[in-house]
């Protein structure tokens, strides 16, 4: 825990004996609202883009924060802040878990490409949907919401498997997002439990027409019935067998195979909850990935 990245205090609580203190530059305040602005990590990106924050008046917890931003920056440019913080995050997680190092210059550069490519490409695919077999080739779904799923697993890693959803509707727009972390045999089976937690959070929502992206395509193979359940690991089987007999009750859902780099926002959500061991975390909009950290 000596390089654990700083946490929100609502979210995590800290461990007796477990160091405390920002990990970048040393400061007591270890919470997200000092690392995304206020450590001199983050300030030089800051200072050369367009938002002119006075960190004085940041609130200290991530949600009144994100309140805050909303009520004090022009909505036009709250999307850009947004990638900004999300990159500066990103950027703290190479530092301080692979020691790369990254200037402000491309900090920023990157929070714009990311911006551009989020805008081009919400829900603009390169795969076509997986129907299921029951379904006939001219049948389109337009979905009405979109669950990004992901599953991080290492054989050697003792904290176990992280998983993640991000709920979206048809318009782009954030509506919840759901991480935790859990035990699973293999990276399939991780995947599989991502899978049967969007869908059980699709159950109980009521939602009855929606896509789920995966970028396991074992697993979106099995569930679009490409492949028998016969065909995973044996020790995944009954999980396989009791997600499929939920996925037939409903026959509007699709299961799609994205490439990884499409997935990136649920795959760091994965793993964050793998490293940092959470339990069950659950945020509903006005939430932002950020509220997590």
């Amino acid at each position: 825990m000596k390089e654990a990245i700083a946490v929100d205090s609502v979210i995590a609580t800290r461990i007796s004996k477990t160091p405390s203190g920002c990990s970048l530059c040393g400061h007591s305040d270890e919470s997200t609202v000092h690392v995304l602005f206020k450590c001199p990590h983050a300030q030089p990106v800051w200072r050369l883009s367009q938002f002119n924050l006075s960190t004085d008046n940041l609130p200290d917890r991530m949600v009144p924060l994100m309140t805050f931003l909303l009520n004090n920056v022009d909505h036009s440019q709250y999307s850009m802040l947004i990638n900004i913080m999300w990159v500066i995050w990103k950027d703290i997680c190479k530092r301080v878990f692979e020691g790369k190092r990254t200037n402000p210059q491309v900090t920023l550069a990157s929070a714009l490409n990311w911006m551009i490519t989020m805008e081009k490409a919400q829900f603009t695919l390169g795969t076509s949907f997986y129907k299921r077999p029951n379904d006939s080739d001219d049948m389109h779904v337009a979905a009405d919401f979109h669950f990004w799923i992901d599953a991080s697993w290492s054989h050697a890693d003792s904290q176990g498997t992280g998983m993640a959803y991000i709920l979206f509707d048809r318009e782009g727009i954030l509506v919840q997002y759901q991480l935790t972390d859990g035990q699973a045999y293999s990276p399939f089976h991780a995947e599989l439990l991502s899978l049967k937690m969007a869908l059980l959070n699709a159950m109980d929502k009521g939602i009855l027409n929606c896509a789920f992206y995966t970028d396991c395509l074992d697993l979106q193979r099995v569930i679009a019935g490409k492949d028998s359940p016969e065909s995973v690991e044996w020790r995944s089987y009954y999980d396989v067998l009791e997600v499929i007999a939920l996925w037939k009750k409903h026959s509007a859902f699709i299961c799609t195979h994205v490439n990884r780099g499409k997935n990136e926002l649920a795959d760091s959500l994965a793993k964050y909850a793998r490293i940092r061991g959470v339990c069950t975390l659950d945020f509903t909009f006005p939430p932002f990935h950020l509220s997590v950290m």
